[in-house]
């Protein structure tokens, strides 16, 4: 099995100071997306999985403004709500993990992208370094920042919230 890179991204800062996921992205957002798009475009995603809510697949369309990748719409990577119940989370997170080892399969060898939201990733992170759900506030999931796995039958995830520029080394 070859290696799968997985590129998880948490959706740029809206205009809407309440965060509203139907609201656009800020100017400065879509600017600094495009910017990590440069740093994309150099690592050849075949594809990018958003979460349908406005504020995602805006991330998505900037992150691939320079380059031909497909951008696919998909509900489990919506947003979550904050009051889950533990039981909800446990569910939750064996999905949307089932989810990623699934396209690390499907795309064995590839690079793809995640976009979604705070609480989405956390969980999925929480689930690939082995934390309970009860850690979920130490794992830290930033506007517009990358976190990076690998995937070769395992999943380990090798950079966590790293703001990118064009001059960036860490994306491997």
């Amino acid at each position: 099995m070859k290696t799968c890179i997985v590129y998880f991204m948490r959706h740029g800062q809206t205009q809407d100071a309440d965060d509203s996921h139907d609201s656009f992205l800020k100017d400065e957002a879509v600017r600094d997306l495009k910017n990590v798009g440069i740093v994309f475009r150099k690592r050849r995603m075949v594809r990018v999985y958003t979460s349908p809510a406005l504020c995602a697949v805006e991330t998505a369309r900037a992150i691939t403004h320079f380059q031909n990748v497909d951008i696919e719409l998909n509900s489990r990577l919506a947003d979550v709500p904050e009051d889950c119940t533990q039981e909800e989370l446990e569910t939750l997170q064996k999905s949307v993990s089932t989810f990623l080892r699934e396209l690390c399969v499907k795309h064995n060898g590839e690079r793809i992208c995640l976009v979604s939201h705070k609480l989405l990733l956390q969980i999925l992170m929480a689930d690939i370094l082995s934390l309970p759900l009860t850690r979920l506030k130490e794992v830290e999931v930033r506007h517009g920042t990358v976190s990076i796995a690998r995937y070769d039958g395992e999943i380990e995830l090798k950079h966590m919230d790293c703001p990118v520029n064009v001059q960036d080394a860490v994306f491997s």
